[in-house]
Protein backbone atom coordinates (compact mmCIF):
# COMPACT_ATOMS: atom_id res chain seq x y z
CA UNK A 1 0.00 0.00 0.00
CA UNK A 2 1.08 3.56 -1.14
CA UNK A 3 1.68 6.39 1.41
CA UNK A 4 1.72 8.95 -0.73
CA UNK A 5 -0.08 12.50 -1.49
CA UNK A 6 -3.03 13.22 -3.53
CA UNK A 7 -3.75 16.81 -4.33
CA UNK A 8 -6.13 18.79 -6.86
CA UNK A 9 -3.54 21.58 -7.57
CA UNK A 10 -5.60 24.99 -8.59
CA UNK A 11 -4.06 27.62 -10.40
CA UNK A 12 -5.74 30.84 -10.76
CA UNK A 13 -7.07 32.19 -14.14
CA UNK A 14 -5.44 28.46 -15.56
CA UNK A 15 -5.69 24.77 -15.35
CA UNK A 16 -5.82 22.13 -12.88
CA UNK A 17 -4.57 19.33 -12.60
CA UNK A 18 -4.91 16.33 -9.77
CA UNK A 19 -1.15 14.80 -8.57
CA UNK A 20 -0.09 11.99 -6.91
CA UNK A 21 2.49 11.38 -5.71
CA UNK A 22 5.39 8.98 -3.36
CA UNK A 23 7.80 9.91 -1.86
CA UNK A 24 9.56 9.87 2.11
CA UNK A 25 9.46 13.25 4.21
CA UNK A 26 13.29 12.72 5.36
CA UNK A 27 16.14 14.50 4.60
CA UNK A 28 17.04 17.44 2.19
CA UNK A 29 16.85 15.46 -0.93
CA UNK A 30 13.72 13.52 -1.36
CA UNK A 31 13.44 11.41 -4.91
CA UNK A 32 9.85 10.76 -5.67
CA UNK A 33 7.36 9.16 -8.23
CA UNK A 34 4.95 10.91 -9.43
CA UNK A 35 1.58 11.14 -12.02
CA UNK A 36 -0.37 14.26 -13.09
CA UNK A 37 -3.84 14.44 -14.62
CA UNK A 38 -4.82 17.70 -16.20
CA UNK A 39 -8.50 18.54 -14.79
CA UNK A 40 -11.29 20.19 -16.94
CA UNK A 41 -13.38 21.19 -13.70
CA UNK A 42 -12.00 21.29 -10.83
CA UNK A 43 -14.95 22.51 -8.66
CA UNK A 44 -16.45 19.34 -9.36
CA UNK A 45 -13.42 17.50 -9.13
CA UNK A 46 -13.32 18.98 -5.50
CA UNK A 47 -16.80 18.20 -4.96
CA UNK A 48 -16.12 14.63 -6.12
CA UNK A 49 -12.81 14.19 -3.96
CA UNK A 50 -14.41 15.47 -0.57
CA UNK A 51 -17.16 13.47 -1.31
CA UNK A 52 -14.90 9.94 -1.45
CA UNK A 53 -11.68 10.70 0.41
CA UNK A 54 -12.42 13.96 2.69
CA UNK A 55 -10.43 17.27 2.53
CA UNK A 56 -7.29 17.16 4.74
CA UNK A 57 -6.27 21.00 3.91
CA UNK A 58 -5.92 23.53 1.65
CA UNK A 59 -2.51 25.30 1.30
CA UNK A 60 -2.47 28.54 -0.65
CA UNK A 61 0.20 30.02 -1.87
CA UNK A 62 2.30 31.89 -4.70
CA UNK A 63 4.46 30.53 -7.08
CA UNK A 64 6.73 31.50 -9.10
CA UNK A 65 8.20 28.57 -11.31
CA UNK A 66 11.94 28.97 -13.50
CA UNK A 67 13.21 26.28 -15.31
CA UNK A 68 16.83 24.94 -15.67
CA UNK A 69 18.24 21.69 -17.60
CA UNK A 70 15.23 20.12 -16.74
CA UNK A 71 14.72 21.30 -13.17
CA UNK A 72 11.86 23.34 -11.76
CA UNK A 73 12.83 26.12 -9.49
CA UNK A 74 9.72 27.15 -7.23
CA UNK A 75 10.29 30.37 -5.31
CA UNK A 76 6.49 29.97 -3.13
CA UNK A 77 5.36 32.47 -0.98
CA UNK A 78 3.14 30.44 1.65
CA UNK A 79 -0.04 31.70 3.52
CA UNK A 80 1.30 31.27 7.39
CA UNK A 81 4.35 30.42 6.43
CA UNK A 82 6.49 32.73 4.98
CA UNK A 83 8.89 32.16 1.61
CA UNK A 84 10.10 29.15 0.53
CA UNK A 85 12.28 27.68 -2.32
CA UNK A 86 12.15 24.56 -3.70
CA UNK A 87 14.23 22.22 -6.48
CA UNK A 88 12.47 19.49 -8.79
CA UNK A 89 15.13 17.66 -10.93
CA UNK A 90 13.54 15.70 -13.42
CA UNK A 91 15.44 12.58 -13.86
CA UNK A 92 17.90 11.78 -16.43
CA UNK A 93 17.93 7.93 -15.52
CA UNK A 94 21.30 8.44 -14.48
CA UNK A 95 21.73 9.24 -11.03
CA UNK A 96 24.99 11.01 -11.07
CA UNK A 97 23.80 13.24 -13.49
CA UNK A 98 20.74 14.05 -11.51
CA UNK A 99 23.18 14.58 -8.32
CA UNK A 100 25.17 16.75 -9.96
CA UNK A 101 22.22 19.12 -11.21
CA UNK A 102 20.83 19.32 -7.71
CA UNK A 103 24.19 20.56 -6.45
CA UNK A 104 24.95 22.63 -8.92
CA UNK A 105 21.10 24.53 -8.21
CA UNK A 106 21.78 24.26 -4.26
CA UNK A 107 25.46 26.04 -5.11
CA UNK A 108 24.07 28.51 -6.80
CA UNK A 109 21.25 29.96 -4.71
CA UNK A 110 23.47 29.27 -1.89
CA UNK A 111 21.29 26.60 0.08
CA UNK A 112 21.61 25.29 3.45
CA UNK A 113 20.77 21.87 2.61
CA UNK A 114 20.70 21.54 6.88
CA UNK A 115 17.97 23.80 7.31
CA UNK A 116 16.06 21.78 4.80
CA UNK A 117 12.12 21.42 5.79
CA UNK A 118 10.92 17.78 6.22
CA UNK A 119 7.71 17.24 4.72
CA UNK A 120 5.27 19.27 3.02
CA UNK A 121 3.43 22.84 3.29
CA UNK A 122 0.76 20.94 4.83
CA UNK A 123 2.39 19.09 7.43
CA UNK A 124 4.32 22.67 8.54
CA UNK A 125 0.66 24.56 8.63
CA UNK A 126 0.16 21.71 10.96
CA UNK A 127 -3.29 20.64 8.59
Amino acid sequence: MSHGRLKLRETVGESAELIFYDRPDVGPERWSTFWTSPVADPHSARTLLAAALGIRSTVIKRRQLFTWRQCRIHIDEVEGLGAFIEFEVLSSGDEVEDGDRMVALIDAFGVDVGAAVPGSYVDLLGL
